[in-house]
């Protein structure tokens, strides 16, 4: 096709077509001056040097119009059969026609100029177009209503495999490996105009799948009809690879954690037996011997001297001292196996009435508490009684030394917890050792200053974090200290 139209524009035919368009255009005045008498000379010239111009150039155009003027002079005009005009009018008239046949050649050729420069500048649109289109990573391919695919680009042949020819113009579905889902997709940008990561996978000419992402969108024409879609597939098959291997290493850390889970129940359960186990094997002993020691106390008084009613006293100051010590362990061992019962529960009338209950220890000293307004929670009651019962304990105990004793009890809200403390202006603590409060036997002062078995903390830890929660104390040697533990809201 190229190659004929290169030759029907070579320069000797456009002219000689030229030259052909007038003759033709001699021929038929003469005949219709034959026929129908003197019609306008110029009535087939005309139209001569306009087609010769609008197919074949300006050259041409006014070869046809030379040719014509002369073709109408030497046949048509008087003097017939010669190039010479007498006549005024005559003249006047091929003036003219050579005047507009000019500005007609000239229209034309500034047009068809135009009209090449549009053309090249609609091809360079294309080219652009397409070479934007084809360098995307991303598959594209446009889709008309009748759902066959109207264009693709590279990205999308290499998807599947087959070349651009041989996928233009078929039904898009068959290269999918769900073509009604695929459908589907292509029906909802019908009806809403758009989809967006909607899930599909490229089936390959060879069987292998590519898992994609679509994006589309509706275009319409100037009336606003859907004439096509658009649509552009995202390759995910790395964010697959991805997710697929955090999957199995979610599992298997999942797996992982439900057997050390379990191992750390069956450890734990295994000590809190055994010290159930040994607490209870120690009593035998501790009571056999109190009882002995109250025996040769009563029974040989008389024959003892003061160092030897002394060590008595140790050995059942002692005595009493183990014994609590295994009630502190068995109150521990429950706080961990004891089911938390989840009830609404009164901070402020519980924190009064755990004191109203230690009275006794405070008794007789210049002892005064401040309950702060505090927020409502949610836990058991039980062990929430024990967590302020300790920690009550505590500042009584520990603000001994003090002649006027100050403890506070208070909240504040902290995001989604209710941080409640206790604080008092005791003998407090130095703050590096803060971390041993609350570990088990773990104590700061002197146990023949301060009575206690290091255990009361460390239920309080237990049973906060059971609830969900955590606990930590700040404080300054001779100022005071302050117990906090936060609890979800």
């Amino acid at each position: 096709m190229n190659t004929v139209r290169k030759f029907f524009h070579t320069w000797p035919l456009r002219y000689g077509f030229a030259v052909i368009l007038v003759a033709v255009a001699t021929w038929l005045c003469q005949l219709m001056r034959e026929s129908l008498g003197n019609p306008p000379l110029y009535l087939l010239f005309y139209p001569a040097s306009i087609i010769a111009a609008s197919l074949f150039g300006l050259g041409p155009g006014l070869v046809a119009t030379l040719l014509s003027a002369a073709s109408a002079a030497y046949f048509f005009l008087s003097p017939v059969g010669q190039f010479k005009i007498v006549n005024t009018n005559d003249a006047v008239g091929m003036a003219v026609f050579v005047l507009m046949s000019l500005a007609i050649n000239l229209l034309a050729e500034s047009a068809k100029r135009g009209r090449a420069q549009i053309a090249e500048k609609l091809r360079l649109v294309d080219a652009y177009n397409r070479s934007l289109i084809d360098t995307s990573l991303d598959p594209l391919l446009s889709i008309g209503p009748d759902g066959n695919i109207t264009d693709v680009n590279a990205a999308t042949v290499a998807m599947t495999g087959y070349p651009r020819d041989a996928l233009i113009g078929t039904e898009f579905t068959l290269y999918f490996a769900e073509p009604t889902a695929a459908l589907a997709g292509y029906q909802e940008v019908f009806r809403v105009g758009t989809v967006r990561d909607y899930a599909l996978e490229f089936r390959h000419r060879d069987g292998h799948l590519t898992p994609v992402l679509f994006n589309a969108a509706a275009f319409r024409d100037e009336a606003g009809k859907v004439v096509g879609i658009c649509a552009v597939a995202r390759d995910i098959s790395e964010r697959k690879r991805a997710e697929q291997k955090a999957l199995r290493l979610s599992e298997i850390i999942e797996r992982r954690v439900v057997e050390r889970t379990a191992q750390l129940q069956a450890a734990n359960q295994e000590l809190e037996a055994f010290s159930y186990s040994v607490s209870h094997d120690l009593r035998s002993p501790l009571r056999a011997i109190d009882g002995f020691s109250r025996m040769i106390e009563k029974k040989y008084s008389g024959q003892l001297d003061d160092e030897g009613k002394r060590l008595i006293q140790v050995v059942r100051d002692n005595t009493a001292r183990m014994s609590q010590l295994i009630d502190d362990i068995l109150a521990f061992s429950r706080t961990g196996r004891l089911e938390i019962k989840d009830i609404s529960i009164d901070m402020e009338q519980l924190a009064r009435h755990v004191w109203q209950e230690l009275e006794p220890s405070w008794a007789g000293r210049d002892v005064q508490l401040e309950v702060k307004p505090l927020q409502p929670v949610h836990g058991d009651l039980p062990m929430l009684k024990q967590v302020m019962v300790n920690l009550l304990e505590n500042a009584i105990k520990f603000t001994r030394p003090h002649a006027s004793a100050r403890i506070e009890i208070g909240n504040q809200i902290d995001g989604e917890e209710t941080v409640y403390y206790v604080k008092d202006n005791g003998v407090g603590f130095e703050q590096q050792y803060a971390h041993k409060l609350f570990g088990v036997f773990q104590r700061l002062h002197d146990m023949t200053a301060f009575e206690g078995t290091g255990i009361g903390l460390a239920i309080v830890k237990r049973v906060i974090t059971r609830h969900g929660g955590r606990v930590w104390a700040e404080g300054r040697e001779n100022e005071g200290a302050t117990v906090y533990f936060a609890l979800p809201k």
